[in-house]
């Protein structure tokens, strides 16, 4: 038997209710609020007919309802499915339809949307409502005990083939991360952590999770619309860890090297989630000399962050995406399976308790991910002598061209250190003399001529790396957390 993060709660009130738990713009919330908040909802949906694994959707902004929807949910014993605020009203409610969800906690303005048909309680600020009437539930405490097997979230995700899959994960499986950032980071009960990438996706469960198990605080950090107000808000709240991915990163270095802001209660600045450039590694360092710049990695299945590298190797490791903690496994394979030694570049695979149960009503999708307890990440990468490892991109991005392998990564890292240059994403092209050819879309900072770019790429790369094809453009498409969608790219391409 062990505590969900809502029934945790009840616990964190008696150590420190009156610290602050969450930080958004216009709003704080201690424990003892925050749990009062949660009880009353709980109340709510138990009402509606929630019971132990009964799936709720969550269909609201990066805030402090989210985070009190969520724990809900957890108190009632109930399943969240977090749904991200982009998505078509229709695809909201068809995946809320696969997830047998039981009913939708949004917004007020959610109501008038008729494409989502599934009932719905509306949450803002300590306003609550269900078909139309405000209403006034009890604060008391309530929590159900869930065994660490339990499933605790269905999280939203897309593979390589963009058909979207829900990952199930367990509460054994969401309580790694507060060991994973102990482990890595050193983090104690005085960490204040600032969130810049969404709730919905694997952010949101595992940040929570921390903030309950650990009692630290959670700053919401809006670089979309708040520029400025994110560095604001690490100042006034001494914001000491941040992990987010690099287009974001340059929003907040952009607006660091224009207006000076005390940020150096900031311990370290976590890169996640795709092959870092070491000179964005660099500039990041440059824009905040106080931090420690790491890498790190996890995907949505391994519960978020299972491979990270200390503070105290920063510098002399600041390529790797860092060392697995002592509770996974990692191994880099050939196709066919078998581990290959330091140096050698395959698949990465990861092993151990933060590994997801599997994908709801997707059991060959979860046959073909997991094998013999293995979970195939689709990324590719090798390990040094010393256990670090390395990212080089995803195995459907890699080009073979002429029978050699072209990782899209390094051919950007190139292209992106020509000043002309503001973003570039590499794709192969099918070609009927090599196989691929290597392509690249380029979002010009000036005015810049193909032939500028491929005399760059033949003085940097190796001629069989260098692209055959070059397309301008305005944008790139982005993932909903600000990441470059090469399958985007190549779906373009075949459209």
């Amino acid at each position: 038997m062990m505590l969900n993060s809502g029934r945790l709660l009840n616990e964190r009130i008696k150590t420190h209710p009156r610290k602050i738990a969450v930080v958004a713009k216009s709003e704080q919330l201690d424990f003892l609020t925050l749990n009062q908040r949660a009880n009353r909802l709980a109340h709510v949906l138990a009402g509606q007919g929630v019971k132990c694994n009964d799936k709720v959707g969550i269909l609201l902004p990066n805030s402090p309802e989210f985070v009190v929807a969520y724990l809900a949910v957890q108190k009632a014993g109930g399943v969240t499915v977090p749904l991200d605020m982009k998505l078509p009203p229709k695809d909201v409610d068809a995946i809320l339809r696969f997830a047998d969800a039981r009913l939708l906690v949004t917004l007020p303005s959610a109501e008038s949307i008729a494409d989502i048909k599934q009932p719905m309680v509306t949450v803002e600020k300590e306003q609550i409502k269900c078909k139309g009437e405000i209403l006034h539930p009890p604060d008391d405490d309530w929590g159900v005990d869930r065994s660490a097997g339990d499933e605790a979230t269905y999280l939203y995700t897309s593979g390589s083939t963009g058909q979207p899959k829900l990952a199930v994960l367990t509460h054994e499986n969401l309580s790694c991360f507060p060991r994973v950032v102990q482990e890595i980071y050193a983090t104690s009960s005085e960490e204040v952590y600032g969130l810049l990438l969404p709730m919905s996706h694997v952010s949101g469960p595992i940040a929570i999770q921390e903030l309950i198990e650990h009692g630290t605080t959670l700053v919401f950090l809006d670089l979309m619309t708040e520029r400025r107000g994110a560095l604001q808000s690490i100042q006034e709240n001494k914001v000491t860890l941040i992990w987010g991915v690099v287009p974001l990163y340059r929003l907040l270095i952009h607006e660091a090297k224009i207006r000076k802001f005390d940020t150096s209660r900031l311990r370290i600045l976590a890169v996640m989630g795709m092959e870092t450039p070491v000179d964005f590694m660099r500039e990041m360092s440059q824009a905040f000399p106080h931090t420690a710049v790491v890498q790190g990695y996890g995907l949505t299945e391994t519960s978020g962050v299972v491979i990270g590298t200390p503070p105290r190797d920063a510098v002399r490791k600041m390529q790797s995406i860092g060392r697995p903690v002592h509770f996974m496994d990692v191994r880099i394979v050939d196709a066919k399976g078998n581990p290959l030694p330091p140096k050698r570049h395959g698949e990465i695979v990861v092993k151990g308790a933060a590994v997801m149960k599997g994908y709801y009503r997707n059991e060959a999708a979860t046959k073909e991910r997991i094998k013999d307890g293995w979970l195939h990440t689709g990324d590719v990468g090798c390990l040094d002598e010393e256990g670090y490892l390395y990212l080089l991109g995803r195995t459907d991005d890699m080009i073979i061209t002429g029978g050699l392998n072209v990782f899209p990564g390094e051919v950007e890292d190139v292209i992106r250190r020509h000043p002309k240059v503001k973003d570039v994403a590499v794709v192969g092209l099918p070609d009927p003399g090599r196989g691929t050819i290597v392509k690249a879309v380029i979002v010009p900072s000036s005015e810049i001529t193909k032939e500028e770019i491929l005399k760059f790429c033949r003085l940097n790369l190796s001629p069989f790396k260098c692209p055959r094809m070059v397309e301008f453009r305005d944008d790139l498409p982005k993932t909903s957390t600000g990441k470059i969608s090469r399958g985007a790219l190549r779906r373009m391409e075949k459209s």
